[in-house]
């Protein structure tokens, strides 16, 4: 008898630390892919506030520089750019449910092609082309 309960007693402190050990091992992983996410989000948005921070400054100096058209052209560029990728996201269902009521408020011209404010360009070459700052 004493056998028998010192065999179940065993198997169940197995079963325990088993399930233990599986449940803190998911923890662990769950944390570490979080943190490896929010790492490489991180990266992400520190990468496009360099392409940002590189158009800004080449239109600035191209205003300071008098080139007013170049400086237009290369803000048409870069507002033709996120057009595309804002128009991306409405195409997409989580996206678009994710980003609508905002876009709609901020910049509903954005849902209605036919009221852009800027200049749309499918690619830089044909605003550079026909550039007369040069």
């Amino acid at each position: 008898m004493n056998k028998s309960i010192l065999i179940v007693g065993g198997a169940a402190l197995v079963l325990v630390l088993g399930l233990g050990g599986f449940h803190i091992g998911r923890g662990v992983g769950e944390d570490s892919a979080r943190q490896k996410f929010e790492k490489e989000t991180y990266l992400l948005l520190n990468l496009n506030a360099v392409a940002s921070y590189v158009s800004y400054a080449e239109m600035s100096a191209q205003i300071s520089d008098g080139k007013l058209n170049q400086a237009k052209c290369t803000a048409n560029v870069v507002a033709s750019a996120h057009l595309r990728q804002v128009k991306e996201c409405l195409g997409q269902r989580g996206c678009r449910d994710a980003i609508y009521d905002e876009v709609k408020k901020l910049a509903p011209e954005l849902l209605d092609e036919s009221k852009l404010k800027f200049t749309y360009y499918e690619n830089a070459e044909a605003c550079f082309s026909a550039n007369p700052d040069k």
